[in-house]
């Protein structure tokens, strides 16, 4: 799973990586994400234009965008985790 954080979440990035995950910068990545972190800024995924990166989504059923305002890092990870569990099951 590629995980994409808004520029200025250092934190969270930092977090998430030392906890196993892929994660980038969404302004620095040119691959399709799995999963689009942000600082609680509604965007619609299909309008960003991350270097395309979101707009073309994984095989894997598409992009979660997680709002990461008032969310520790165990709920950012829970919700990544039942988004990965749930498309188990559709692949299945």
């Amino acid at each position: 799973m590629l995980i994409a954080v808004q520029r200025g979440m250092s934190s969270i990035k930092r977090q998430l990586e030392h906890r196993g995950h892929k994660v980038v910068y969404s302004d620095e990545t040119n691959y399709p994400v799995d999963a689009v972190i942000n600082k609680g800024i509604k965007n619609d995924i299909n309008s960003l234009s991350l270097s395309g990166s979101i707009s073309h989504q994984h095989s894997s059923g598409g992009v979660i965008e997680i709002n990461a305002e008032g969310k520790s890092i165990r709920d950012i990870e829970m919700m990544l985790f039942t988004k990965r569990h749930d498309n188990m099951h559709l692949l299945s």
